[in-house]
Formats: structure tokens, C-alpha cells, sequence
């Protein structure tokens, strides 16, 4: 016999034994073809809806930084930073606008309720000018920011999502 004829005899007894396999597979676990079909469609579609709120879902990155605040001062110890963009975002930036400021934590509030504190405990100047906090989860929509901290007199930060 050619090897040509060995290949191709080779070829459709393992397609076959596949087959065969396939349909023992079937067979013992109690589920027909279409049962197993349905049960995949269902869990693709429950999978498709969680990733389909606003909160969470499969992870989108964007092209740039967005500023979320103006300059804000730390004056009084803390300020809160209302969110307008109701974009999710993945990470925050604090940069520094102007003078020295010490940043103790920041408490991040999500729009599901959910809150993230990061305890930074770091001055933001002209020689460290930026800190960038990872956000837990994949996206996340931002409810407000709350920087807690002290800054001198003309100390001021910006905060920055992307």
C-alpha cells in the first residue's frame, strides 16, 4: 500500500473513532445534542447580560486621560470630588497642579454603592508630581472621590480617569 493510501485510510478510521467517541460522550452523560446546546446558550446569554451592566463587563480601555475635577484644594483636610462623566473607568490619576500637597487616602465611591479606599499616605510636587490608583474590578462608573489630606497654601491637585 502507498503511503498516499495509508495517510487517507489513517485519515477516515480517526475521523470515525472521533465520531463514535463524541457520540459515547453523549450517550453517557445522560444529555442529548440538543440538551447540551441549550444549556450552552443559556449560560452565553446569562454571561452576555452580566457583562452588559453598567458597572462591570469586559474590559474597555480608553484613549486618554480625562480630567474629573478641576484644581482642588486641600485646604480643610478633604475634598469631594463629584464624578459629571458617566463613563467606567479603570484607573485615577492625582497629578499636581501647583505647591506641595500630602495626600493620606482616597475614597473612591462607585455608582453600584461599592467603595474602594486606598491608603496613599504620599506628597504630590514637583518632584513626585504624580500617584495612580488602579480601580478594583474591570470598569467601573465613579460616583465621587473624596482626597483626604493637607495642602500648603497654594497647593493644588488635579484629578484625572481613564
Amino acid at each position: 500500500m502507498s503511503r498516499l493510501g495509508i495517510l487517507i485510510t489513517s485519515l477516515v478510521l480517526g475521523a470515525s473513532s472521533v465520531a463514535a467517541a463524541d457520540s459515547f460522550e453523549y450517550r453517557e452523560s445522560g444529555w442529548s445534542r440538543a440538551a447540551k446546546a441549550q444549556y450552552r446558550g443559556d449560560v452565553r446569554e446569562r454571561q452576555v447580560r452580566r457583562y452588559q451592566r453598567d458597572d462591570f463587563g469586559p474590559r474597555r480601555y480608553r484613549h486618554a486621560w480625562v480630567a474629573l475635577s478641576p484644581h482642588v484644594e486641600l485646604r480643610d483636610g478633604r475634598e469631594v470630588i463629584r464624578v459629571r462623566d458617566r463613563g467606567t473607568f479603570t484607573q485615577l490619576r492625582l497629578q499636581a497642579a501647583s505647591g506641595v500637597s500630602y495626600v493620606d487616602r482616597v475614597v473612591i465611591e462607585f455608582a453600584d454603592g461599592s467603595r474602594q479606599v486606598e491608603r496613599v499616605r504620599q506628597r504630590i510636587d514637583r518632584r513626585n508630581p504624580r500617584l495612580e490608583i488602579l480601580l478594583d474590578g474591570n470598569n467601573r462608573r465613579i460616583d465621587r472621590i473624596s482626597v483626604l489630606g493637607d495642602g500648603r497654601r497654594d497647593a493644588a491637585i488635579q484629578v484625572f480617569g481613564i
